[in-house]
Formats: C-alpha cells, sequence, structure tokens
C-alpha cells in the first residue's frame, strides 16, 4: 500500500514539473530542436532505396 501512494505522489509531482516546464519558452525550443535532431539522424540512418521523392 505504500508502494502505491508513493507512486501515486511521485506521478503528482512529475505532472506538476511538466506542466511548468511547458510554459517555459526555452525549454519547449529545445524541446522541439532535439526531436528535430532526433528524427533527422533516424532518417539518415535509413537505408537509401534509390526513390525520389517530393514534397507534397
Amino acid at each position: 500500500m505504500i508502494e502505491i501512494q508513493q507512486r501515486q505522489q511521485y506521478q503528482r509531482h512529475s505532472i506538476e514539473e511538466l506542466k511548468r516546464l511547458i510554459n517555459d519558452e526555452r525549454y519547449v525550443a529545445y524541446a522541439i530542436q532535439r526531436i528535430a535532431q532526433v528524427l533527422t539522424e533516424e532518417l539518415m540512418a535509413l537505408p537509401d532505396q534509390g526513390e525520389d521523392h517530393e514534397r507534397s
């Protein structure tokens, strides 16, 4: 029972921290930049199948 209460308290703390961070413009800008970087790295690692792709 104590473990469940500790987990719930931790989750509430985590949610409060995320609410605070989402209002931090620098944090959001960094998060977007990091997501773009990871996606770019993953796309660059894909094998080239020789197909040309156009934006639609």
